[in-house]
Parts: structure tokens; C-alpha cells; sequence
């Protein structure tokens, strides 16, 4: 009986360190390797001059009745530090049309 508790207690206290959390962590001026000592390495990269992205991917699997849950995180580095980061797609949302930082995503289609 105690197995079964303690699987799931360790299943449960895994989520607590998700990516989400960990970004967090992420600040701006850092440098690539602080960011990759934090986050860990990415799953993929992207780059458009002068700018770097790393692209992290989370997905939360646990107690999720409708499936994964994937959510994609961005770093960009400019001149080797760390120029914004967040979820994917958030960013400049809230500028006017005309000043948002316009960054190329790909649509994936799952």
C-alpha cells in the first residue's frame, strides 16, 4: 500500500519543478550557458539576425483527463545575453500592430 502512495506523491512533487516555474529563474542580461544552467538545454533553437532563440517545450502530462498540455517557451539572446523570454507568442501582444516585435513561428500541426 505504501508503494502506490509513494509513486504517486513522487509523480505529484515532479510537476512542482516544471519548466513554467523555472523560468522564473530567467532574467534578462543573462548569458546563454546561465540560461542553459537553469532551464537545461534546448529543444530546438531558432535564428534571425542579430537574435537567438531558444525554444523549450513543456508539456504536462499528469492528472490531465484531456491529454497533454504542451506550452512552448522562448529565450532570445541578442549579442550572446539574454533580450526576452516567455511563452511563445506573447510577445508584444499588447503594443500597437505597428510596434510589436514580429518573431517568424512555424505552426506545427499535432
Amino acid at each position: 500500500m505504501l508503494k502506490p502512495f509513494m509513486i504517486l506523491l513522487f509523480v505529484t512533487l515532479a510537476g512542482c519543478a516544471t519548466l513554467g516555474s523555472r523560468m522564473n529563474k530567467v532574467s534578462l542580461g543573462m548569458t546563454k550557458a546561465e540560461v542553459i544552467d537553469v532551464l537545461g538545454t534546448p529543444n530546438s533553437t531558432k535564428a534571425f539576425s542579430p537574435r537567438e532563440i531558444l525554444v523549450y517545450d513543456d508539456v504536462e502530462v499528469a492528472f490531465r483527463l484531456d491529454g497533454p498540455k504542451r506550452t512552448e517557451y522562448w529565450v532570445a539572446l541578442q549579442d550572446g545575453r539574454v533580450y526576452f523570454y516567455g511563452k511563445a507568442g506573447d510577445f508584444g501582444s499588447a503594443q500597437p500592430p505597428t510596434q510589436r516585435v514580429i518573431l517568424d513561428q512555424t505552426v506545427r500541426s499535432n
